[in-house]
This record gives structure tokens, sequence and C-alpha cells, in this order.
């Protein structure tokens, strides 16, 4: 007569119910924090793209009469201006265009050929001011990961617009007016902001201005919420800094209370206006 032998380590299906509810919990606990650590090193290259971006800031200051990289040009044939602040400091990064893009942000974010948005190519007066001929311009209807502080908080007699400015390419062939601020034109450095995580939804993204928008209109240049509620900010000094997005929004109109977070968006390190 044959002999059954059945091992004496076999699982019993209480047993398998234990060891599956056990796994479920190590997998609830982990998953949050996989997810912070993810998010952590996001961050952590979104910080490393505006440093980057920061140092080319610094070298085109220097090779263009200290003057700061805020382009647009109404010559191109589509309606709407196209930015050239990233296409200027594209060519001093040997090219690279994967530093404009936060990897926390939507991939529709991402510089490429095929992204959403009017998609119009570079007409030979884009070529003077950074275009290659023929590619694609960048216009304001198009995702973008990160914005510049062009207008500044506000502004007062003498001195409209106090952030960084824009120069403006108009005609055919293109003239140049100069409207960027010089770098030496900031007063406090490590506290002027120059570009800074956008809301990027596709309108306006490759600017950032500090009051929220009107009530009741869900599209803004503001700032972004996508590292922890909050975003990374390159300053002028180069230094990068994480804010909640209300520790740098201010209220419209502008109110005393809001002082010290209007400075921080002008070169001049003042307040939209005096207050008595």
């Amino acid at each position: 007569m044959r002999k059954h032998f059945y091992s004496r380590w076999a699982f019993t299906l209480v047993e398998l119910l234990v060891v599956i509810a056990i796994i479920t919990v190590l997998i609830a606990i982990l998953l949050p924090v996989l997810t912070r650590v993810k998010q952590q090193a996001q961050q952590i290259q979104c910080q490393a793209n505006l440093r980057t971006i920061g140092q080319a800031v610094l070298m085109y200051t220097q090779q263009n009469k200290d003057r700061f990289p805020i382009c647009v040009t109404d010559d191109t044939g589509v309606g709407p201006a196209a930015i050239c602040w990233p296409v200027r400091l594209r060519k001093i990064l040997g090219g690279n265009q994967r530093v404009f893009y936060c990897p926390a942000q939507d991939p529709r974010c991402q510089w490429t050929a095929d992204a959403p948005g009017t998609n119009a190519p570079a007409p030979l007066s884009a070529t003077w001011f950074g275009y290659e001929l023929g590619e694609r311009l960048l216009l304001n209807d198009m995702y973008f990961s990160y914005g510049t502080n062009t207008a500044g908080c506000g502004g007062r007699p003498g001195f409209p617009g106090r952030g960084m400015g824009a120069d403006t390419y108009l005609g055919s062939p293109p003239s140049f007016k100069a409207g960027s601020r010089r770098a030496t034109m900031v007063k406090r450095a490590s506290d002027f902001i120059m570009v800074a995580d956008t809301v990027a939804d596709a309108y306006e993204d490759f600017g950032i201005t500090p009051t929220p928008p009107a009530p009741g209109n869900l599209l803004e240049f503001g700032l972004g919420t996508i590292h922890r509620g909050g975003c990374n900010v390159l300053f002028a000094d180069g230094h990068v800094q994480w804010y909640l997005r209300t520790d740098l929004m201010v209220v419209n109109p502008p109110s005393p209370e809001d002082g010290c977070k209007q400075r921080m968006w002008n070169v001049d390190y003042e307040p939209s206006q005096p207050w008595p």
C-alpha cells in the first residue's frame, strides 16, 4: 500500500490570508513614503534646473550689456508675440532644452516640436533673436514649466513696470527697442524674484505675476503649487528657494500688509506705492 506524505510546512488558508493582510498593510505604509521620495526627487531636480537657468542668465547679462534676457517679438506672422527668453538662454546652455522642464509638471510642458498649442514656424526675422529658421515658435498658448518676473508688482510715475522688463522687436527687418532692465538695477539680488514654477495652464506660462486672477477667471499666469503646495523660486543672486504660493502672492489692489512681498518682485526693492 502506497503511503502519502504531506509537508508539514504547507500553509493553511488562514495563514495565507494573514500573509496577504500583512503585505497589504506594508504596501499601504510604503506607498505614501515612496510617493514623497519621488516628489522630493522631482523638487530637487527642479531646483537644479533653476540654478542652471540662473547661471545662464548671469552669462547672458555679461555678454549683452548687463541686460536681462527678456525678449518678445511681434514680427511672427501668426498674430501673438513669440517668447524669446528660453531661446536666448538655450544658446548659452549648448542647446539644452530639458532644463526648462520641471519633472513634477504635466508632460505637456516639455519643450518639444509636437507640444500642444499653436504650431508656427520661425520666420527669417526670428533668427535674429535666437530661433533657428523654421523651428517652432514659443507662443503664449503653450504649456511651460517656468516663467520670468517681467512686470514686477505694480509701477509708479517714471518707473512703469518694475520687474526684469522686456525688449521688443518690431517690423521687418526687426528693429530693437530696449525695455529690459539691467542687472545692476537690482537693489537686493538675494531678494529679487527672477524665475519660478508657473501654474502651467497654457495661459502665458512664460511669465509670472504676483497678483491672483480676477474672481471667476480660471486662467492666470501666477506662481504654481506643484511642489508641496508651493513653488521653487530663482533669485537674482542665483540661489533657489521653496515658497508657499501664498507667501509671495499679493492681493489686488495691494495693501500695506503686502508691502514686504511686493518688494521681492521689484528691482528697486520698494513696495508698489508709498504707503501713508
